[in-house]
C-alpha cells in the first residue's frame, strides 16, 4: 500500500502530495527500488541513496556504450567522462537537490531507453525491441509521460527514412512494425499499476491525475518562469561554456554521425523534451536533466574534434598528451564545479546552514524514540521537517498545532500529543491546561 501516513491518527484533509495517505504523488518505481534497497540492505540514509548512485554510476557505462555506437571509442570514453563529472547529477545523488531520487531514476531509463534504440539501430537485432519498450515504460512509472521521448526520436527516424530510404534492404513497413511493437511493450510495463490503483485507490488515482495535470496547465506551488525559462537554465545543470558551445556541438554532431537518418533522430529527442517542458506552465530546475545523454554525447563529439585536430599538429607526441591531459583536468574540474560542492557539503563552507540545520533535526528527531512513549503523535513541525520526523522517529508527525477537534480526538484515542513551540510562541487556551502534553523547544528549522 503506497502510503505517507501509514497511521493517519487524526481527522483531517489529507488533499495535498505532501500529506496524503495514499501517496500517488508520482509513479512508484524509484520508491520500489528504495523499498528493495531497505529489504537488502537495513533502513538508513546511505540504502536510501543506493539506488542513486548505482543508476547514476551505470549511466557512465551506457554514455560510454551509446558514443562508442553513434560515432568511435574516444566520444563514447568522453560522454562517459562528461556525466562521471556532472556536478548537477552528483548532487541529484546526494539529495543536495530537489526532486533527487525520482529524477536520477527518471534519467537512467530514459538513458537506458536511448541506448537501447542506438543498439538496434546499429545491430538491427530484434531482441533490443523488447528493451526499448521495458526501459521507455519503467521509465513511465518513475514519473510519466515524457519516458516517451525516445519514441519521439525513433519516429522522427522513422520518417526520414521514408522520405530518404537510407538503406534499400530493410522494408518500409518493418520500421513502423518494429516502432509499434516497442510502442505496446511500454504499455504492458505500465497499465498494470494504472489499472491497479484505480481499482483499489480510484478517489485518490483520479485526484493524482487531475493533480498532475495541473503542472501542465497551471503554474503550480509558485514554479513558474518565462517561456526561455529552461533554455537559459542549461548553464544551471550544465555549466556557461556548455551553454555557448552547444549549438556548434550539435552541429558538428550532425555532421559527424554517419547516419543523417540516426544523427537528426537522436538530437530531436531533447528538442521535443523542452519544447514539452517549455510549454507546461509549471517549470522545474531538474525537468529537462532527463534528457542530457544525447546533448553530452554532442560536447563529446565536439571535445573528440578538438582533440583529434590538435593531435594532427605537428608537436611532439609528450607534449601532446600533456596538453590533452591539462585540457580533460580543466573540464572536469570546472564540469564538478567542486568549489560549489565543497560549499554545499561542508558544514564549514559558506552554505553550511542546510547540512547543519539537517544533521541537528536528525538528532533532535531520532531522540523522539527514547524520550516520548511510542503511541505519541509530533505537531507543529516546520515546513515539511515532519516527513523527515516520521522517517527517523517512527511516530506520526504534522506542521500544526491540533484544532480543538482534533485534541478532542487523540484524547479519545489515548495519544499523547508532543508538540514543538518556537520561540515566543503559546499554546492555545483549550490545550494550556493539559498537563499530559509535552512540549519541545529543540531548535528545529525547515531545511529546504
Amino acid at each position: 500500500m503506497p502510503t505517507l501516513y501509514n497511521d493517519p491518527v487524526i481527522n483531517m484533509n489529507y488533499d495535498r502530495w505532501d500529506r496524503a495517505i495514499i501517496w500517488l504523488h508520482k509513479q512508484p518505481f524509484f520508491l520500489w527500488q528504495i523499498s528493495l534497497s531497505y529489504k537488502l540492505f537495513g533502513i538508513n540514509e546511505f540504502t536510501t541513496r543506493l539506488p542513486s548512485v548505482i543508476s547514476g554510476s551505470f549511466l557512465i557505462l551506457i554514455s560510454y556504450r551509446t558514443g562508442k555506437l553513434l560515432l568511435n571509442q574516444d566520444t563514447g570514453y568522453f560522454a562517459a567522462f562528461l556525466f562521471a563529472t556532472s556536478f548537477y547529477l552528483a548532487e541529484l545523488i546526494s539529495g543536495r537537490l530537489m526532486v533527487d531520487h525520482n529524477d536520477v531514476s527518471f534519467l537512467f531509463y530514459v538513458s537506458a531507453s536511448i541506448w537501447a534504440w542506438v543498439e538496434y539501430v546499429y545491430s538491427g537485432k530484434k531482441r533490443w525491441i523488447i528493451w526499448i519498450g521495458i526501459f521507455s515504460g519503467i521509465a513511465i512509472l518513475c514519473k510519466w509521460m515524457v519516458g516517451l521521448a525516445v519514441f519521439s526520436g525513433w519516429l522522427v527516424y522513422v520518417l526520414f527514412r521514408y522520405v530518404n530510404d537510407e538503406r534499400k534492404n530493410l522494408p518500409k513497413t518493418r520500421l513502423l512494425f518494429d516502432f509499434f511493437i516497442a510502442l505496446l511493450i511500454t504499455a504492458i510495463v505500465i497499465l498494470p499499476w494504472q489499472l491497479l490503483i484505480f481499482h483499489l485507490y480510484p478517489a485518490d488515482a483520479i485526484f493524482s491525475y487531475k493533480e498532475n495535470s495541473l503542472h501542465f496547465m497551471t503554474v503550480f506551488e509558485g514554479h513558474g518562469g518565462p517561456w526561455w525559462f529552461y533554455f537559459s537554465n542549461i548553464k544551471t545543470l550544465y555549466g556557461l561554456i556548455f551553454l555557448i558551445l552547444l549549438p556548434i556541438a550539435v552541429f558538428i554532431s550532425i555532421y559527424r554521425i554517419g547516419s543523417k537518418a540516426v544523427a537528426v533522430a537522436f538530437l530531436s529527442m531533447p528538442l521535443f523534451v523542452y519544447i514539452f517542458f517549455t510549454l507546461s506552465k509549471t517549470k522545474m530546475p531538474g525537468f529537462t536533466f532527463v534528457i542530457s545523454l544525447p546533448l553530452l554525447f554532442s560536447m563529446a563529439v565536439l571535445l573528440d574534434y578538438i582533440i583529434t585536430y590538435f593531435n594532427r599538429l605537428t608537436i611532439p607526441v609528450n607534449i601532446k598528451r600533456l596538453c590533452v591531459i591539462l585540457l580533460l583536468s580543466a573540464i572536469g574540474f570546472l564540469n564538478l564545479r567542486l568549489p560549489t560542492i565543497l560549499a554545499n557539503h561542508s558544514q564549514s563552507g559558506p552554505n553550511m546552514f542546510y547540512r547543519s540545520v539537517c544533521i541537528q533535526n536528525k538528532k533532535v528527531f531520532e531522540s523522539l524514540k527514547t524520550k516520548v512513549p511510542l503511541n505519541s503523535v509530533i505537531f507543529n513541525l516546520y515546513g515539511r521537517t515532519y516527513v523527515d520526523c516520521m522517517f527517523y522517529s517512527g511516530l506520526a508527525a504534522y506542521n500544526f498545532i491540533p484544532s480543538v477537534d482534533q485534541y478532542t480526538e487523540l484524547k479519545r484515542k489515548n495519544k499523547i500529543i508532543v508538540i514543538f513551540l518556537k520561540a515566543g510562541q503559546a499554546l492555545p487556551r483549550y490545550l494550556q491546561e493539559d498537563k499530559s502534553i509535552v512540549l519541545k523547544r529543540d531548535f528545529i528549522r525547515a531545511c529546504e
